[in-house]
């Protein structure tokens, strides 16, 4: 196909109004403010096992070095292989089942860790458009791009690992800064409102219109 005849217009998303501050969100949950919480929100397929090691077992090391963090897993269900990583934070490892309204998880999060070994890009967006900083991991060669993380804006402004090592220290640096959590929640926001929301959106889509009438 020719490029020039291949048009890229981005997923129309309904921007979320919050019924809820980040510290009510908290409380509704059960979690001190001063905590700050990592959520992920996927099917729970997306969290299979690499191995023996499961998705809760990448977050150990993390955790123990910052205790004023934890993990809620959103999806996932309870796992049992999951419980020597549970036992080794404290329980600051939290497993949910899937649940058809996980708004209160997003409004609550400080930070949005995507799903692995399978990226959930509708998740990942879904958080954008809260404007939390997003982190995700790709460990696979360029030639298999199209399972990262690649919406338009997103892929810009999201901290992509490429490692464990990459990815603790991704989250690290969230944890460690909130400036560094606002200024990334800011450059996510920006791009949701320059491609995503409705009136961008039908913009992008006049030009998709105006390119194929030219063509």
């Amino acid at each position: 196909v020719d490029p020039a005849r291949s048009l890229l217009l981005p997923t129309l998303i309904t921007l979320p109004e919050r019924q809820r501050t980040r510290a009510a969100a908290k409380r509704a949950l059960g979690i001190p403010d001063e905590e700050i919480l990592l959520v992920s929100v996927a099917r729970g397929a997306k969290y299979r096992n690499v191995g023996p090691v499961t998705y809760a077992d990448r977050h150990v090391d993390l955790l123990a070095a910052h205790p004023n963090a934890r993990l809620i897993v959103v999806g996932a269900g309870e796992r049992a292989d999951w419980a020597p990583a549970q036992a080794a934070t404290g329980g600051r490892i939290t497993a949910c089942p899937e649940q058809a309204d996980p708004r209160v998880f997003f409004e609550a999060a400080d930070i949005y860790v995507d799903s692995y070994p399978f990226v959930s890009s509708t998740s990942m967006l879904e958080a954008a458009a809260y404007g939390l900083p997003l982190v995700t991991r790709f460990e696979a060669p360029e030639a298999a791009e199209i399972v990262a993380i690649n919406h338009p804006g997103l892929d810009a402004t999201a901290r992509v690992a490429r490692d464990q090592s990459e990815y603790e220290a991704h989250l690290t640096a969230l944890i460690n800064d909130a400036e560094a959590r606002q200024a990334a929640a800011a450059g996510i926001s920006a791009a949701i409102a320059r491609l995503y929301a409705p009136a961008s959106w039908l913009a992008g889509l006049d030009a998709v219109f105006a390119q194929a009438q030219a063509l």
